[in-house]
């Protein structure tokens, strides 16, 4: 692995290595691009919608402090050898909400967007400003630009947030989650490099296509579709090092 990423979220090159769930086709699709992959095991005791969602199991702090859900000792041993600095939560991530968000929190610069309950203590003593919605799953419920500006399809984050961010709220829908009606988001996008970001599947099968190329192009980025058809949640990626 290269470089730690400084800020949680927002690479400031391209990303080199991510931690990922078992989503084979994805892995094969980042690792022919030259990012390095970190793979979680399932997670039994979710909801299977949610087992090898990334975003309900690690957390990064930045730099080369990452969290993990204490069952993930294997992801935990190989981040070790690469340097990093691994905490674990001080229960198992088990149950459904909110014990199953205790990582599922949205760092942006020097704010964390968390819920209301369900955080993992250490998550929540974090010398940030706290951004406290009814949204628990707050990472899978938001797509990071930049250190201003988000998308999101949770109105309670939109909110909380729009008079500190540039926010653009779109309709639910449209994206896929096995055994849910939808998907959200943030766990249907992740941000690669620093003026791109990546969405799994295609932004053309979203009822809200406009709005998002639009305001992705307002903030001067561009994006990339890993591959075609609706977009799907696989609960993102932590990208944990950069090029």
């Amino acid at each position: 692995m290269s470089d730690f990423i400084r800020l949680p979220n927002l690479p400031e090159k391209d990303v080199g290595a991510v931690i990922i769930g078992r989503h084979e086709d994805i892995i094969k699709r980042l690792n022919s691009s030259g990012i390095e992959t970190v793979v979680l095991e399932d997670n039994p005791d979710v909801e299977p919608s949610i087992r090898n969602h990334a975003d309900i199991s690690a957390f990064h702090l930045g730099g080369r402090r990452i969290i993990l859900d204490k069952r993930q000792t294997a992801a935990g041993d190989k981040l070790k050898r690469s340097g990093f600095d691994i905490r674990y939560t001080e229960k198992e991530i088990k149950g459904g909400y909110p014990n199953d968000v205790r990582l599922n929190c949205a760092v942006i610069g020097s704010r964390l967007i968390c819920g209301k309950k369900g955080v993992e203590p250490f998550v929540s003593a974090l010398p940030l400003e706290k951004l406290k919605v009814n949204q628990g799953y707050c990472r899978c419920s938001v797509c990071i630009l930049n250190e201003r500006a988000f998308i999101t399809d949770d109105e309670s984050i939109y909110k909380r947030t729009k008079d500190i961010f540039d926010v653009l709220l779109i309709e639910k829908g449209d994206i896929l989650l096995d055994g849910k009606p939808y998907g959200f988001i943030g766990g249907a996008s992740a941000k690669l490099s620093k003026n791109e970001v990546t969405f799994f599947g295609s932004l053309s099968c979203h009822r809200n296509a406009n709005e998002i190329k639009a305001f992705i192009r307002k903030h001067k980025m561009g994006y990339a579709e890993l591959f075609d058809g609706r977009l799907r949640d696989i609960g993102s990626v932590v990208a944990i090092s950069e090029k």
